[in-house]
C-alpha cells in the first residue's frame, strides 16, 4: 500500500516537474504565485468556521448565525490581505530581478572603453577610403566611353561591389556612456542614411534606362559621403576625449583635437594606398602587359579610356565626377578651400607614420612601389606623365619631409583606382531591356 502511495506521489511530482520544464523562465514566478494563492485559499478554507460559506449558493456569509463571529474566511483583512502580501511580495522580487537584469545589460554595453572605440574609427577611416577608391573606380568604369554603344550604357557596376559599401552603425559606433547618447544617435543615423543611399543607388544603376541626373545625384552621395562621415567620426572622437579628460587645466580644445585627429585620418589613408599599392600594383602590370590577372580580361583594351578618365582638370576634378563631390569632401575633411579666383595655397603635412601604425615598414614599402612604377610608365608614357611627380612626393614621404597632402591626396586616389579596376566587375544589363528601348 506504502509502495503503491510513493509511486503516486513520483508520478505526481514527475508530472509536475515535466510541466514546470516546459514554463518559460520569465513566467514561473507568476505560475507561482498562482499555486501559492490557491493553496492558501484552500488552507485557509480548511481552517475557516464557515468553510460551507464558500458554496456558490451561499457566497454571502451569514454573520446573524455566527453570533457575532467574524468568518476567517471572509475576513477582507486576514485573507485578501493575505492574498494581497503574497502577490505584493513575489511582484517585489520579480521587479526587482528584472531590473537587476537590465542594469547589467546597460552597464556591459554602456561601458565600453574609450579606447574600443578608438580602434573602430581608426579602422572606420580606412575603411571609408577604401569606400572612396571603389565608388571612384566603379564611376570610371560605369561613365566611360567604353561603357557606350549607340549612345546607350552596355553595363553597370556588379551589386556587389556597391552594397559592400555598407558601414554597421552599431559595428563602429558603440555605446560608450549615457552623456555620449546624442552624438552616438546622431552618428548612427547619419551612418543608417548612408546605407540606405548606397541601397538607392544600387537599385537605380540597374536600370537601364534611368535619367543621367538621378545617377548623377546618386554618385555625388557615394563620392561626397567617405570623408564627410570620417570628419564627423573625428567630431565625436574629440567629444569622447574631452570628457575623459579629468582637469580642466589640461583639457585641449574641441578644435584643436579635431586637427590632431584629422591628421591621423591622413595617415591612416596614407599607411592603407603604400600598404595595398605594394601588394596590387604587379598585379596591374601583368593586365596591362598581357591580360592575365584581370577579373575581365576584355578591360584591357578599355584602360586607354580609363586613363582620360582619371586626367585631373584643376584642384581635384574628375570626368567621372559629375558634380565635384570628391572636391567638396576633400575640404570638409582636410580644409584649405580657398575662394574663387584665389591662388592655390598648399596644403603642407609630414608624415611620422606614428599615430596609426608605428610598425609599418614604410619604407620598404615605397621602395618597392618606386621600382614597380618604372615599369608601369614604359607601358604607357603618355598616359603616365604624372607618375614623374607621384614618384618624387613618394621620396619626401619616405624621407620625413614635409609636402603638399592635397596633390599626393589626388595622386594617390588615381594610382588607388588604377589598380582597382581589374577587380570590379561589370554586368549587362538585360538584353530585353536594352532592345526595348
Amino acid at each position: 500500500m506504502i509502495e503503491k502511495i510513493r509511486g503516486k506521489v513520483k508520478e505526481i511530482f514527475n508530472l509536475v516537474g515535466s510541466f514546470l520544464a516546459r514554463i518559460p523562465a520569465y513566467l514561473i514566478p507568476i505560475v507561482a504565485s498562482v499555486v501559492l494563492v490557491i493553496v492558501l485559499c484552500v488552507l485557509v478554507l480548511c481552517l475557516s468556521d464557515k468553510w460551507e460559506s464558500c458554496i456558490p449558493s451561499k457566497m454571502v456569509p451569514d454573520f446573524k448565525e455566527s453570533d457575532g463571529r467574524v468568518s476567517f474566511f471572509w475576513n477582507d483583512f486576514n485573507f485578501y490581505g493575505i492574498v494581497a502580501t503574497v502577490l505584493a511580495l513575489f511582484s517585489l522580487w520579480y521587479t526587482f530581478r528584472a531590473y537587476r537584469s537590465q542594469s547589467l545589460t546597460e552597464s556591459n554595453t554602456r561601458n565600453v572603453s574609450i579606447e574600443d572605440q578608438r580602434n573602430k574609427f581608426k579602422d572606420f577611416a580606412r575603411h571609408e577610403y577604401r569606400n572612396l577608391v571603389v565608388v571612384m573606380t566603379t564611376a570610371v568604369k560605369f561613365f566611360s566611353k567604353a561603357n557606350l554603344l549607340n549612345g546607350y550604357r552596355t553595363s553597370y557596376p556588379s551589386e556587389s561591389h556597391v552594397l559592400k559599401l555598407q558601414a554597421g552603425p552599431e559595428d563602429f559606433v558603440l555605446d560608450i556612456d549615457s552623456k555620449m547618447a546624442a552624438t552616438v544617435s546622431e552618428m548612427r543615423l547619419l551612418l543608417r542614411n548612408y546605407n540606405i543611399e548606397i541601397e538607392v543607388a544600387c537599385k537605380h544603376l540597374q536600370r537601364v534606362a534611368i535619367n543621367n541626373d538621378a545617377l548623377y545625384r546618386d554618385y555625388d552621395n557615394l563620392i561626397f559621403k567617405p570623408l564627410f562621415l570620417v570628419k564627423n567620426a573625428c567630431r565625436m572622437e574629440a567629444d569622447m576625449d574631452m570628457m575623459e579628460e579629468k582637469s580642466a587645466s589640461k583639457k585641449k580644445g574641441k578644435d584643436e583635437r579635431i586637427e590632431e585627429l584629422v591628421e591621423r585620418a591622413a595617415e591612416i589613408m596614407l599607411t592603407e594606398h603604400l600598404d595595398k599599392l605594394n601588394r596590387s600594383l604587379p598585379n596591374l602590370l601583368k593586365v596591362l602587359k598581357d591580360g592575365t590577372g584581370s577579373a575581365d580580361i576584355k578591360d584591357k583594351i578599355n584602360y586607354k579610356h580609363y586613363f582620360k578618365m582619371l586626367a585631373k582638370g584643376p584642384g581635384m576634378l574628375f570626368e567621372c565626377d559629375k558634380t565635384a563631390a570628391l572636391e567638396r569632401s576633400f575640404h570638409v575633411l582636410f580644409g584649405n578651400k580657398r575662394a574663387e579666383n584665389e591662388e592655390y595655397k598648399p596644403l603642407l603635412y609630414t608624415c611620422l607614420f606614428n599615430k596609426y601604425k608605428p610598425d609599418f615598414k614604410f619604407g620598404e614599402s615605397i621602395d618597392k612601389i618606386l621600382k614597380t612604377l618604372q615599369d608601369l610608365e614604359k607601358i604607357s608614357p603618355e598616359d603616365f606623365k604624372w607618375l614623374k611627380l607621384y614618384g618624387e612626393m613618394l621620396g619626401d614621404i619616405k624621407e620625413k619631409k614635409e609636402f603638399d597632402f592635397q596633390k599626393f591626396f589626388l595622386l594617390m586616389l588615381i594610382m588607388d583606382i588604377l589598380v582597382e579596376l581589374p577587380n570590379i566587375g561589370m554586368v549587362n544589363y538585360e538584353y530585353e531591356q536594352t532592345a526595348a528601348r
